[in-house]
């Protein structure tokens, strides 16, 4: 019995690696996770963060289950000249929040939303700060790095973290649709 049991867990646990699709692409849904998930395991911070909502807020960013625009944006439809429907590519789906201050135009990713958008300086900067107490080597990392650490991290600093990406979560966001309309024309 304990080897079929080892069987079946192993079996399993190579469907979900198989189902996760390349590490090596940042295309399609859970992208992100697929690269910070090395382990069929429960995640330290699912015991570690006792309040709900910044709990979810972690794993909402870890799966890509939130209102930014890299996600929001792959629903909104585009009807061409030709009359045929596409969809907006990656790259055109820009931050609402720093188009809407600076009409500036950039991907509105996790990694955009936790590390640059300028709607979240103030915040940003006293978390950036508190991780630094934690990992004195952050500051010296790359954005992708800084981002894996940002989602990885445990105990103290993942509550901190919770926090801002709770901040992030229950922001306001202008339209993505009618700000797309208006940059394509």
């Amino acid at each position: 019995i304990k080897r079929l049991q080892f069987d079946m867990k192993e079996s399993y646990i190579n469907y979900w690696r198989n189902s996760l699709g390349d590490v090596e692409t940042e295309e399609g849904r859970l992208y992100l996770y697929r690269k910070i998930k090395t382990d069929f395991r429960m995640e330290p911070y699912l015991a570690q963060i006792s309040k709900f909502k910044l709990r979810r807020s972690v794993t909402a960013f870890r799966i890509s289950a939130h209102k930014l625009e890299i996600e929001t944006g792959r629903y909104v439809r585009n009807l061409n000249t030709q009359g045929h429907t596409s969809y907006i590519k990656r790259e055109d789906r820009f931050c609402t929040l720093c188009y809407d201050m600076s009409k500036i135009k950039v991907t509105g990713d996790e990694q955009h939303a936790i590390l640059h958008c300028s709607y979240y300086f103030d915040a940003r900067k006293k978390l950036l700060e508190q991780i630094e107490s934690f990992c004195k080597n952050f500051k010296h990392l790359d954005d992708r790095d800084k981002i894996f650490y940002i989602l990885t991290c445990e105990n103290e600093c993942v509550i901190k973290v919770g926090k801002f990406l709770n901040l992030i979560m229950s922001s306001q966001r202008p339209n993505f649709s009618k700000i797309w309309k208006i940059l394509i024309g």
